[in-house]
């Protein structure tokens, strides 16, 4: 059996090794997760929101976020380890601990902060784009999107109140004793 390469054309089959290499990245995936602190993340994919709602002015706000290496369509053993950097301010927010390096797939490093400066009145929002960067053993390194997370929150004067039912309840037994009171000494 004769070769098209000039190099492999005399030699016999049997002793022309032959090398294949081959490599599947499996990418790492940018996630968040909330840890604790004030305010509330959704979404999933490339976008999430973290919304502070209705603050008191001057009032301490703050989120506690991790980042989570999660890519859910594969093993998460296999996953390539993620690497990105979203600190920074805009704003009245601040970004702080939230660069990781080399996290392996299905692990989250804790220590994300968002931080939402209250002392002025107005309703805020501003974005924040994380480079997604994978790489795995076999060199493979490259930034293969990014993931934007959004902070909203809205500074006010003073919060509107809604009592608790336990307190309604509470109203609802005293205007019921002061009526029962009243209507027996009517009898009398």
């Amino acid at each position: 059996m004769a070769s098209h390469d000039s190099q492999l054309a005399d030699l016999p089959l049997a002793t022309s090794p032959l090398s294949l290499q081959a490599q599947v990245n499996n990418y790492a995936a940018l996630s968040f997760l909330e840890q604790g602190g004030q305010g509330s993340l959704s979404g999933a994919g490339n976008s999430f929101l973290l919304d502070f709602g209705n603050v008191l002015q001057n009032s301490s706000q703050q989120a506690l976020l991790a980042i989570f290496n999660d890519n859910p369509l594969i093993d998460q053993a296999f996953t390539d380890l993620l690497s990105t950097d979203g600190n920074g301010s805009r704003g009245p927010f601040l970004l702080a601990g939230c660069a990781v390096r080399d996290l392996p797939g299905g692990t989250s490093q804790p220590g994300c902060d968002a931080l939402f400066d209250t002392s002025i009145l107005g309703n805020f929002m501003d974005s924040f784009v994380f480079p997604v960067e994978s790489s795995n053993p076999s060199g493979y390194d490259q930034i293969i999107g990014s993931v934007t997370l959004t902070v909203e929150g809205d500074v006010v004067s003073s919060v509107p109140s809604v009592p608790e039912p336990g307190t309604v309840t509470l109203l609802g037994s005293g205007l019921g004793l002061l009526i029962l009171v009243v209507r027996r000494q009517r009898r009398r």
